[in-house]
């Protein structure tokens, strides 16, 4: 089976995990590929991801997303996750309630090569506010995002950017939970450049391996 484009967060983490993850995460993007729409619908954060994207992310209407949080959180059947929907949903109302003006704009997706392997950049969704735009990617999960993740991410995506966003764009990592854009990282490009085509090699070799895994 050929390897489709990655996504950028997906591999993102893939350059932090250890050896062992490193398998499980590319049989996961193996069964994505084979299966889309059943990966979608066992993502954990699947159904808030949509309906960001049915309300506030389509109509820049906050209100719309606050009026539908209720349902979707009542539609999770493990009280664990309810309450993982929850803390977000509030989290982020309280983040964007002083910016109602606020006007959301589509990012266009755009892709890059690393060592062979195309990856894809898709910001979900562009935000002008404080006199700002802003490409922002949302980061759902209860562990602050590490150092390795940003730089990743943050390297990865101004390669692909250029020539397709707008420069005045600022393409940045929204974390969720902690109500903040995360700021740029300073980066030792050379080195970062160098272990990202190692990840990147890495996957390969792994997904080649797990087309003919030994005895």
């Amino acid at each position: 089976m050929e390897i489709y484009t990655q996504p950028l967060t997906a591999f993102a983490r893939f350059f932090e995990a250890t050896p062992r993850l490193k398998v499980t995460m590319v049989r996961d993007a193996r069964l994505f590929q084979s299966d889309p729409q059943g990966y979608y619908l066992r993502a954990y954060y699947g159904a808030f991801r949509n309906v960001l994207r049915q309300t506030h992310w389509r109509g820049s209407d906050l209100a719309t997303f606050e009026a539908k949080l209720d349902d979707i959180i009542a539609e999770q059947n493990i009280p664990a996750k309810q309450e993982h929907y929850r803390a977000l949903g509030k989290a982020y109302v309280s983040f964007w309630n002083p910016y109602l003006g606020a006007s959301v704009f589509e990012v266009p997706p755009v892709e890059t090569e690393i060592a062979g392997l195309r990856i894809r950049v898709t910001a979900e969704f562009g935000i002008n506010f404080g006199g700002d735009d802003y490409a922002l990617e949302p980061y759902f999960r209860v562990p602050k995002p590490t150092r390795l993740f940003r730089q990743a991410t943050q390297f990865i995506t101004e390669q692909a950017r250029q020539h397709v966003w707008n420069p005045n764009w600022h393409a940045a990592i929204y974390d969720v939970r902690r109500k903040l854009i995360l700021p740029e990282m300073r980066i030792r490009t050379q080195d970062l450049r160098i272990g990202l085509e190692g990840a990147a090699a890495d996957f390969q070799q792994i997904w080649k391996s797990l087309e003919h895994p030994g005895p």
